[in-house]
Formats: C-alpha cells, sequence, structure tokens
C-alpha cells in the first residue's frame, strides 16, 4: 500500500505490463459489485443519461423543429424577448447541471481511481464515495471542467456548420427518406468528426489527469502535464487501453437497443389500442431491457474507470 498527499490511502496496481493491468481491472470489476453504483453514478452524471433516454426518447420532428423555430421565436429583427430570457434559463441550467456533474463525476473518479487489485492479486484498497478529501475533490472536479471548456471550443467550432445543414435541411431537404438526423450528420460530418475526436481526446487526457491528481497529489496543471507525458511516452498502451475503453461504451448499445424495440412496440400497441394484456406485457419487457441497460453500464463504466486506473498507475520506462 502507498499513501499519497491529502491522506487517500492507494493500492499498488495493475502489474507491470498492458495485459496484467486489464487482468487486474476485469479481476476487480467482477469481484467488486459495490463498485457499479459508483461508476454507474458518474456516467449519469456526466452525460450518460442522455445516452440511456435516447432509446425511449424520439428525435423531435422536421416539422416540429420548424415549428419551435418560428415567429413566436425568431423575427426579422432577431430572436424575440421571450427568447432570449428563455435561452439564458437554459443556460443558467445547464451550467449548474454541468457544474455538478463534474462534481459527482469527480467523487467517482476518487474512488476508482483508487480501487484495483494489485499485482499478486489481492484486493486494493476501496473507499467510500465521500472518502476524498475536499480540496481533491475540488481539483478533480476543475480538471474536468477544464476539459469541457475544451471541447466547448470544438463544439463552438462545429455549430455554425451543423447550423447550416440542419437549416438548408429543414428549408429545403435533400432527402425526404433519410432521418433528419441522419441528413445533418452526411452534411456537416467533418465538424462533428472534429467533436468527436476531440471529445475523445479530452476524455483520455482528463482520465489520466485525474488519476495524477488522486494518486500523486498534484495540482490541475501538473496533472494534465503528467497526462500528456505519459500519452507521449506510452503511446501504443494508451491507445489500447483508448480501444478498449470505447468496446466497453458500445457494449451498451445492445440493451439500448433492446430497449428502443420494445418502447416502439409499446407505442404501437398503444396506438392500434391493442389488448391491454400485450400492452403491459410488453411494457414489462421495456422495463427489464432498461434495467438491464443501467446494470451493463454500471458494469462497463468500472471496468472502464479500472482500465484508466491500470494504465495510469503503471511505472514509466
Amino acid at each position: 500500500m502507498t499513501v499519497v498527499p491529502d491522506g487517500i490511502t492507494v493500492a499498488s496496481v495493475g502489474g507491470r505490463t498492458w495485459a496484467s493491468g486489464v487482468a487486474a481491472a476485469t479481476r476487480m470489476t467482477v469481484r467488486t459489485p459495490r463498485l457499479w453504483p459508483i461508476a454507474l453514478a458518474g456516467f449519469l452524471a456526466r452525460g450518460g443519461i442522455v445516452v440511456l433516454l435516447l432509446a425511449i426518447v424520439p428525435f423531435p420532428s422536421a416539422v416540429g423543429l420548424a415549428n419551435l423555430v418560428g415567429p413566436t421565436t425568431v423575427t426579422a429583427a432577431g430572436l424575440t424577448t421571450a427568447a432570449i430570457v428563455l435561452l439564458i434559463v437554459v443556460a443558467a441550467v445547464f451550467a449548474v447541471l454541468l457544474v455538478a456533474g463534474a462534481g459527482v463525476g469527480a467523487a467517482t473518479d476518487a474512488v476508482l481511481a483508487t480501487s484495483l487489485d494489485d499485482a499478486e492479486g489481492s484486493p486494493g484498497a476501496v473507499p467510500e464515495a465521500g472518502a476524498a478529501p475536499g480540496r481533491t475533490l475540488v481539483r478533480l472536479t476543475a480538471i474536468r471542467l477544464a476539459t469541457y471548456a475544451i471541447l466547448a471550443v470544438a463544439f463552438a467550432i462545429a455549430a455554425r456548420p451543423v447550423y447550416d445543414a440542419l437549416y438548408a435541411e429543414l428549408t429545403a431537404p435533400t432527402d425526404v427518406a433519410t432521418p433528419l438526423v441522419a441528413r445533418v450528420i452526411r452534411e456537416a460530418a467533418g465538424p462533428l468528426l472534429l467533436v468527436a475526436l476531440v471529445w475523445l481526446a479530452v476524455e483520455v487526457v482528463g482520465g489520466l489527469a485525474v488519476r495524477s491528481a488522486v494518486r500523486d497529489g498534484v495540482g490541475v496543471g501538473g496533472a494534465f502535464r503528467r497526462a500528456v507525458g505519459r500519452i507521449v511516452r506510452r503511446p501504443l498502451p494508451t491507445l489500447a487501453t483508448t480501444v478498449l475503453d470505447l468496446l466497453g461504451l458500445l457494449v451498451l448499445a445492445v440493451p439500448l437497443v433492446a430497449s428502443a424495440a420494445a418502447w416502439s412496440e409499446v407505442r404501437a400497441l398503444v396506438e392500434e389500442r391493442a389488448d391491454p394484456t400485450a400492452i403491459a406485457g410488453t411494457m414489462v419487457v421495456l422495463a427489464a431491457t432498461w434495467i438491464g441497460a443501467l446494470l451493463v453500464a454500471a458494469i462497463a463504466s468500472t471496468w472502464r474507470g479500472l482500465l484508466w486506473t491500470a494504465e495510469a498507475s503503471r511505472p514509466l520506462r
């Protein structure tokens, strides 16, 4: 066991090879189900709830969007007063949720950064969610908010092309047989790809940085420097861990697709005024698949977090 600043006790982790780190993360994920709800809380707080809701919340139609952006919102002189007030309120609520989500994510980061088997297979410490000192939580929250700021720049760059593509498809659609979202993605593929790559990069750097902040007791700047330095010195292991991280996220697609199918069936049965027994049975299937998605997200989030803990803990050569 190793003691780092701020009184956090950390287990030696993961062994000295990439494969041993993956094995340790997998073993700890299976062995310690009490980590699952903690990891799930972090996943949901940092935007995972949106992913889960996509299965049961339909995208707005072109007509719905056109009605939203109508004369009551936009006039020849620009946005109406009501629209400006609404945008300010939405922005304020979004900012509060963003900071709150980063704080919850920071607490879960602190737990996952200090919970892993050691090289010999004995269990590492599993601190409680509130065990990380306040200063460490502030540092971890600041690191996550810094990554959000970088991502916001990418979103700002992509916003205009995406808006232009959306406006063009609403006013003069090129292919009405293709869903609106798919058409916008096709027309603004370059900017959206930029956002995806930046998102992936800040997740990798941020994940390594928060672990440096917890394990080494360094500040925000030092954590980022160590994270970037590790990526530069260990590009292939970092890339391999990133691939596994993405695969762990893609596993969630299976129960989400099942949930979406069940939700579509429920809506169809309700519209057809089918037998109530059939509707109730389909709703039970919907609930089961969505709960299954939560369980898969919890396990996958635990595994992904421990993978990065193993990578961040391996000594540099």
